[in-house]
C-alpha cells in the first residue's frame, strides 16, 4: 500500500499490463509461494477476511484503478491477487499434500532408529485420534474421531448384547518414532479428506496413500545394511510394518475410497523381513548344531563328547541371546513363541539330519548320540516367558488384537491359554501334532509350559525325541513304533539308514528293512 501511495503520480502513466504484472508478483510472493498461505484448516477458513488479505486486495484495487485510465473492463480483466485468493483452498491442499510427501520421505530417510515407547496396548477409538492430534500439535482430528465413534456404534443391538463388537487393538511392542509419526501424518490427511467433502477429498486421499507407499518402499531400501546387521532393528521394522498395516487397513473403514494397497504393501514388507530374520538366525543355529563334518561320528570318543557338549552350549547361548532381544515388550508373546520355536526347530532339524547321516553307529556311540539328542531337546525350556513379561498381554486373550480386517498375523494374542484356532498350515504339521499326541499317550507326558509350547511351536520336537529312543531300542521296537504310528514324521529312507547304521548286517536286519520299505511304508 505504501508503494501504491508513493507511485500514485507515476502509476497513471503505466499500462494496465504493468500493474497486472506487479500484482502477479505480489500474489506469488504473499499467497501462492509465500508465507501468507494458510498452514491450517482454521487459518484457511479465516483467510479471505483477515487483515493481511484485505490489504493485498486493496493494494490490487488501488493500483489497477490508477493504471486503468478509466477503463473498468481493463481493471476487471486483470486481478491476479483476487484470483489467487479465490484459489487459496486449492493452493492450501497442494501445499499440504506436498509437505506430507516430503515429510514421509524424510521419515523414511531417518537413520536414528529412535524407539517410540508403547506403554500399553493401543485401542482404536476416538481417544486415540485425539492423542495423535495432541502429539502432533494439530488443531484436532475431530472428523476422524467422529467417524470412529460412528463405526463403533454401527453394530446391531444383537452384536452389542453378545459382546462381539470388539475395538480393534494393536498389542504393546517396540515400534520406531518414525513409523508412529507417519501414522499420525496419515490420520491428519484423513481428517483433511473428511473436511474437504466428497469433491475435495481425492487429493488428500491420494497423498495419504502416496505417503504410506513412499515410506514402505524407501525405508527397507535405505537401511538394508542396518536391518540385516542388527537383529533388534530388523524386528523393530517388522513391528513397524504390522503397525502401519494395521492403521492403513483401519483407515479404509473411515475412507472407503482409500486403496488397501498400502496395507498390503506393509504386510508384505513385514513378512519378508520376518522370514529373512528367521532364516538367517536358523541358518546360524543349524551351522552351530552341526559343528564339523565328523562331529557325530564315533560320538562316544572323549574328544567328540567335548565337541558335542560345546556345540550344545553354543546353540543354547545363541538362543538365549535371541530370546533376550525379543522378550516382550520388544515383541509380543506370540511373536516371541513363533520365532523362538522356529529357531529351536532349526537346531532340531540339523541334529536329526546329522545323526541320520552317520553310517556306522556303535553301541557306545548310540548312547552318546541319544544323550546329545535329549540335551538338544531340552532347548524347549527357553520358550516359556515369565509372568512379568506375560502380564500386560493377559487382557488380550480372546480379544481381536491387531485384527484390522482379520489380518492379525503373528500379532494375534498373548496365547496365555489354549485355544481352538488352527495352528497347522499343512497336513504335515497336523500329522506331526497327532504323532506327538500318540507319543505322549504311549510314553507319558512331561507336562509343563515348556512341553506345551514345544508341542505347539516346534514341529520336530517329537521327531527328535523319537530319534533319541531309536538310538537305544531294538529293531523290533522300532518296527512296533512304526506300526503304532509313532514314527510318522520319519521318511522310510531315514528309518532304513538308521537301522543299517545301528545294527549288524544280518538276514534278520534285511528282512526288517524290507518290512519298512513295503508293509510299513505308508504308516
Amino acid at each position: 500500500m505504501r508503494f501504491a501511495g508513493s507511485a500514485a503520480g507515476q502509476a497513471q502513466l503505466w499500462e494496465p499490463a504493468c500493474a497486472a504484472e506487479i500484482c502477479e508478483l505480489a500474489a506469488r510472493r504473499f499467497v501462492i509461494e509465500g508465507s501468507g498461505l494458510p498452514v491450517s484448516r482454521k487459518a484457511l477458513s479465516a483467510f479471505s477476511t483477515n487483515e493481511s488479505t484485505l490489504k493485498l486486495l486493496d493494494f490490487e484495487a488501488a493500483l489497477l484503478a490508477l493504471c486503468s485510465k478509466g477503463s473498468e473492463t481493463a481493471a476487471e480483466a486483470r486481478l491476479p491477487i483476487h484470483k489467487a485468493v479465490g484459489r487459496v483452498a486449492e493452493l492450501y491442499t497442494e501445499r499440504r499434500c506436498e509437505q506430507a510427501l516430503d515429510r514421509a520421505r524424510a521419515l523414511a530417510e531417518d537413520s536414528s532408529f529412535a524407539v517410540h515407547a508403547m506403554d500399553k496396548h493401543e485401542l482404536w477409538d476416538a481417544d486415540l485420534a485425539r492423542t495423535f492430534a495432541a502429539d502432533a500439535g494439530d488443531e484436532g482430528l475431530d472428523c476422524v474421531a467422529q467417524q470412529i465413534d460412528k463405526l463403533a456404534a454401527s453394530g446391531s443391538p444383537e452384536e452389542a448384547a453378545a459382546g462381539s463388537l470388539e475395538t480393534p487393538v494393536f498389542p504393546q511392542c517396540s515400534i520406531s518414532k518414525s513409523i508412529h509419526e507417519l501414522v499420525r501424518l496419515a490420520y491428519s490427511l484423513a481428517n483433511e479428506a473428511l473436511l474437504a467433502g466428497t469433491e475435495g477429498a481425492h487429493a488428500w486421499i491420494g497423498a495419504l496413500g502416496d505417503a504410506l507407499d513412499i515410506y514402505c518402499a524407501l525405508f527397507p531400501m535405505l537401511h538394508q545394511q542396518e536391518l540385516q546387521r542388527v537383529p533388534a532393528l530388523g524386528w523393530q521394522f517388522v513391528n513397524d510394518c504390522m503397525y502401519a498395516a494395521h492403521h492403513a487397513s483401519l483407515l479404509t473403514r473411515i475412507l472407503p475410497q482409500l486403496s488397501d494397497s498400502p496395507a498390503r504393501a506393509f504386510l508384505g514388507a513385514g513378512d519378508s523381513q520376518r522370514r529373512h530374520l528367521i532364516q538367517r538366525q536358523a541358518e546360524e543355529l543349524a551351522a552351530q548344531a552341526r559343528g564339523s563334518d565328523d562331529m557325530f561320528y564315533m560320538a562316544s570318543d572323549e574328544k567328540k563328547q567335548v565337541r558335542l557338549l560345546k556345540a550344545a552350549k553354543q546353540v543354547r547361548a545363541t538362543l538365549e541371546h535371541i530370546a533376550r532381544g525379543m522378550r516382550p515388550p520388544a515383541t509380543t508373546p506370540n511373536v516371541f513363541y513363533t520365532v523362538m520355536g522356529s529357531c529351536v526347530d532349526a537346531v532340531f532339524d540339523a541334529t536329526i539330519e546329522a545323526v541320520v547321516d552317520v553310517r556306522d553307529i556303535g553301541v557306545d556311540d548310540s548312547k552318546a548320540l541319544s544323550d546329545h539328542c535329549r540335551r538338544v531337546l531340552s532347548l524347549t525350556a527357553l520358550l516359556p516367558l515369565d509372568q512379568q513379561a506375560l502380564a500386560p498381554y493377559a487382557s488380550l486373550a480372546g480379544h481381536g488384537a491387531g485384527s484390522a480386517d482379520g489380518q492379525q498375523g503373528i500379532y494375534a494374542d498373548s496365547l496365555l491359554a489354549e485355544s481352538d484356532d488352527e495352528d497347522s498350515d499343512s497336513e504335515a504339521e497336523a500329522e506331526a501334532e497327532a504323532d506327538g499326541e500318540r507319543r505322549r499317550d504311549a510314553v507319558g507326558s512331561g507336562g509343563g509350559e515348556a512341553q506345551r509350547l514345544g508341542d505347539r511351536y516346534c514341529r520336530l520336537k517329537d521327531k527328535l525325541a523319537q530319534l533319541a529312543d531309536i538310538l537305544v531300542i531294538s529293531r523290533a521296537d522300532i518296527l512296533a513304533r512304526r506300526r503304532a504310528g509313532l514314527l510318522s514324521q520319519f521318511a522310510v529312507d531315514e528309518l532304513v539308514r538308521l537301522v543299517r547304521a545301528l545294527f549288524s548286517d544280518t538276514s534278520e536286519r534285511a528282512r526288517d528293512i524290507e518290512v519298512l520299505k513295503t508293509e510299513l511304508a505308508d504308516m
